[in-house]
């Protein structure tokens, strides 16, 4: 393929990440929990300390460090709070680290080597969906993965200074990873380069780096904003260092301020990673046992592990050099979080690049050309895009308050809005000031909260309508159903009660 087909193909994958973050609205929980910090950092202008809502009150968000949400707040006051401006740091987020696979990965295996790695990595359904939402991890991804890639970089590299310049890179990429969500920023990076190391005998490496520089500039990055954040609010490093991230790899009540996290069994990362990198997990695999099945038909006399190796390792020998770094890479990050019972899937997304980037190199040793790759990868995004518009179609009202709030906020005279029983994050985002913030309460609680403010309305969703009508029925408020759709009912204070014909 041309120069020119290549980069035609990567501005097409870009605009689709582009133009497509605003067809969902913000999605509950993670998404508007996260979109709300941004917002309050914004609105508030304490970029110390992000704050986050819980149980009805705003206060300290010591989880994370604030990297991402200082973007959030940057291109809030930029775009506005709507759809698009919380998630845009994520997508320019994979959009560099796109960039970063093609261009380091293009430079030391050749231009289509570096392009199949980058159209890999940013069709994988993981990737391409997750650049696209609220979370972090996508920028943490993108300076834990860019660490490694420089350091490849820096290993490749011959001349002294551009071993240097590659080194000091490796030091602020994990400078800002660290700033994103701290220490995990520094494992993603070292394990697999230790591991690497260890088994290749290569610590020669290690001296090459330019420790003082590149060591001084990770300190100057890092150690202001937790010495100025532990002034603003004292007790955060010992709950952020200690609770955060070290006992909650060691125990399940490890003192989470901010709510449980998602508990699977043991070594459900391996499942996550081959969600991560699907649907090419899907072709690696059987491409691996087919060449396994025809070496085992040569009758070599290899054991079944000597030939499953021989099946892994790629035939295409000018891309062999340090061709196991990235198969220890996203080996090793996959067991690491094997011992974590509380992680989620995109926990897993920094072992997208490095399955990427060896897939590619397997691909094409084993005569899977570029062009089919590229069809592939654009295909792949279209049904995404498809995919996206069934999604918002399914869960734009069940799945975020953005249309009911705008809804109300339509209506004459509102001036409060009261949902009942719980206060979903995303209505925090969308309803601002006009949202009354409380934690989980009883149905009466949530009543009391609208006496006496008569541009009150209540919002109940469909868990709570049933309870909702039998407690207004035996109420004496003059509470009437003044909008109902499959997900939420809107009631407010009327003159007389009219909840005749409401329906359960």
């Amino acid at each position: 393929m041309t120069k020119k087909s290549i980069y035609t193909i990567l501005l097409v994958m870009i605009l689709a990440r582009l133009f497509s973050l605003s067809w969902l609205p913000i999605m509950d929980p993670s998404e508007g929990r996260y979109a709300t910090i941004g917002k309050i950092m914004s609105t508030s202008g304490n970029y110390i300390t992000p704050q986050i809502v819980r149980r009805g009150d705003i206060i300290p968000f010591w989880g994370k460090p604030p990297l991402f949400f200082w973007s959030e707040a940057f291109t809030i006051k930029l775009f506005g709070a709507n759809d698009f401006s919380p998630r845009l740091p994520s997508a320019i987020s994979g959009i560099l680290l796109l960039l970063m696979v093609y261009w380091i990965i293009g430079r030391y295996h050749g231009r289509e080597s570096g392009a199949a790695a980058a159209f890999i990595t940013f069709s994988s359904g993981a990737f391409f969906f997750m650049s696209g939402l609220v979370l972090l991890d996508m920028m943490l991804v993108l300076f834990s993965s860019g660490a490694w890639l420089f350091y490849y970089a820096f290993m490749q590299e011959s001349g002294k200074k551009k071993k240097k310049l590659f080194s000091i890179a490796v030091f602020i990429s994990l400078a800002l990873g660290f700033m994103v969500k701290g220490p995990v920023a520094l494992v993603m990076f070292g394990l697999p380069v230790f591991l690497w190391t260890l088994l290749n005998k290569r610590w020669k490496h290690l001296l090459d780096h330019a420790w003082f520089s590149g060591g001084g500039l990770f300190l100057l990055i890092t150690v202001p904003w937790f010495v100025v954040a532990e002034k603003a609010t004292p007790g955060f490093l010992k709950y952020f260092f200690i609770n955060e991230n070290i006992l909650r790899f060691v125990s399940d009540k490890y003192g989470d301020k901010y709510g449980s996290g998602h508990e699977f069994p043991h070594g459900m990362s391996i499942l996550f990673m081959l969600a991560a990198t699907a649907p090419w997990v899907a072709l690696a695999l059987f491409m691996v046992i087919r060449k396994f099945i025809r070496l085992k038909k040569l009758n070599t006399g290899d054991s079944w592990v000597k030939t499953l190796g021989k099946s892994l390792n790629n035939d295409d020998r000018r891309s062999n050099d340090k061709y196991d770094y990235f198969v220890i890479t996203f080996v090793s990050i996959t067991v690491f979080w094997c011992f974590a019972r509380q992680i989620l899937l995109y926990y897993l997304l920094p072992v997208v690049p490095a399955f990427s980037i060896w897939a590619a190199f397997y691909f094409k040793g084993n005569n899977f050309s570029l062009k089919s790759i590229a069809r592939s990868a654009l295909c792949l995004i279209c049904l995404y895009a498809i995919a996206l518009s069934v999604m918002y179609l399914a869960l734009s009202d069940s799945g975020s308050t953005k249309r009911i709030i705008g809804y109300i906020k339509n209506m004459n005279d509102v001036d409060n809005i009261v949902f009942v029983r719980r206060v979903p994050n995303s209505a925090s985002y969308y309803g601002g000031d006009m949202i009354a913030l409380h934690g989980k309460e009883e149905i009466e609680t949530s009543l009391k909260r609208g006496e006496g403010k008569p541009n009150t309305v209540y919002v109940i969703s469909r868990y709570y309508r049933k309870r909702f009508y039998d407690v207004i029925k035996s109420s004496n408020s003059n509470i009437a159903i003044i909008y109902k759709s499959p997900e939420w009912v809107i009631a407010k204070e009327e003159k007389s009660k009219l909840i005749s014909g409401t329906g359960r």
